[in-house]
């Protein structure tokens, strides 16, 4: 059974897909959806939206909304891109994830994602299990900067021989655009070292590192 919505924070993605998936975050009694996906010219592109979870399902209070920053006074702007669907609960059978084995998978949920005019169906799971143990400084969530101009979704694990590390890092290109890099790595006493790539170019695009460490100026 898919745990309470409560215990679903973190990085959510069919793995059938390699460029494509949603991190979801709770914000009191509300959550936020960060999608990143790869557009029609293969470009990736971030998007987030924010609802609720009741009974299992997504109920929206905000639209799919597309982000973009002006390249000369650094002003961010949104407009509605689209929309996202999501029902928790669902199983190996349900005709969403019937197209690939889903063993080991400790939740399913189906993801409706329609992003500018472009309809796709994910039978998504948590890439974290739920139920497993936390690092003793866990910052998993999602961070921005106070202007909003970048941002990291972090999510941290315990490791057989080290703990592991996943970010994804949301900015902006020089022509304003929203782009992603996803990253792995290690981590260490809250400190993280990743190696990032972006699925539109090949090789490392770079690294990035970083450190929990309570308020800033501690």
């Amino acid at each position: 059974d898919l745990p309470q919505p409560s215990t679903a924070q973190g990085f959510w993605a069919d793995r059938t897909q390699e460029a494509r998936g949603l991190v979801l975050q709770r914000a009191g009694d509300a959550w936020l959806a960060l999608v990143y996906v790869r557009d029609v010219h293969g470009a990736p592109r971030w998007y987030s939206a924010s609802g609720s979870i009741e009974d299992g399902h997504w109920r929206p209070t905000q639209a799919l909304l597309r982000y973009r920053r002006d390249p000369v006074t650094g002003g961010l702007g949104s407009e509605p891109a689209g929309s996202i669907a999501l029902r928790f609960g669902a199983d190996a059978g349900d005709p969403s994830c019937a197209g690939a084995p889903r063993a080991g998978a400790s939740a399913l949920a189906v993801l409706d994602l329609l992003v500018d005019g472009m309809p796709a169906t994910d039978c998504i799971e948590p890439l974290r299990d739920p139920r497993s143990l936390r690092p003793a400084v866990d910052g998993s969530g999602i961070w921005t900067t106070p202007d909003g101009s970048w941002g990291v979704a972090t999510e941290s694990r315990i490791g057989s021989r080290e703990d592991a590390e996943r970010a994804l890092l949301f900015h902006f290109g020089t022509d304003g655009l929203p782009r992603w890099v996803l990253g792995t790595g290690a981590r260490h006493d809250g400190s993280a070292a990743l190696v990032v790539r972006a699925p539109d170019r090949p090789g490392v695009a770079g690294r990035v590192s970083y450190r929990f460490a309570g308020a800033c100026g501690y």
